[in-house]
């Protein structure tokens, strides 16, 4: 009696720390939105140019980007040179006002996780307290916050990976080849 008392206890205290770390992360990534980010003002800038008609090509030209970078997001003063392929990735949010744009990109990656560890938390057959502590490692993990306040590419390639291994597993050639393809 004694013992499954305090094993309630763990369960229940796992899953508040669990909830805790959860609503951190999710404040320190919604937090970030206020701060300046070099990594999102570049892919942004890249999309909005081409977006706007501008050749792929001008983004080459250091002075030219930015140019184009200082006009269009606030107070950053990255000028990264991007592959072609990276002016792509944010064109259906480009024409957006700097701050929209920036907080559907955050609310992309968000949903992009929550979908990741739905898949992972499925396919390892996590419950419980396993699953409690999982969720709590995840959202420990510096990295991931830190792409989610820079606004970077990473978790949407996660998400890719995650729909190529899960198609490549399941012997799904048209969904393992569309997500690397993506990719």
């Amino acid at each position: 009696m004694r013992e499954d008392r305090r094993k309630r206890t763990l369960h229940v205290a796992l899953w508040i720390l669990s909830l805790v770390l959860f609503a951190r992360f999710v404040y320190v990534s919604v937090r970030g939105l206020s701060l300046e980010r070099v990594d999102f003002a570049d892919y942004y800038t890249a999309s909005r140019v081409l977006a706007e008609g501008a050749p792929a090509a001008r983004s080459y030209d250091p002075a030219w980007f930015a140019a184009q970078e200082r006009r269009r997001t606030p107070n950053t003063f990255g000028n990264c040179i991007l592959p072609p392929a990276a002016s792509i990735v944010l064109l259906p949010i480009a024409l957006r006002p700097y701050s929209q744009a920036r907080a559907i990109w955050l609310a992309v990656n968000l949903l992009t996780m929550a979908g990741i560890l739905a898949f992972f938390t499925k396919t390892l057959g996590l419950r419980g307290p396993a699953l409690a502590v999982f969720l709590s490692i995840v959202m420990l993990f510096a990295p991931l916050q830190a792409n989610l306040i820079e606004g970077q590419y990473y978790v949407l390639l996660l998400g890719l990976v995650t729909v190529a291994w899960h198609g490549y597993r399941q012997r799904k050639s048209r969904e393992y080849g569309i997500a690397l393809g993506l990719m």
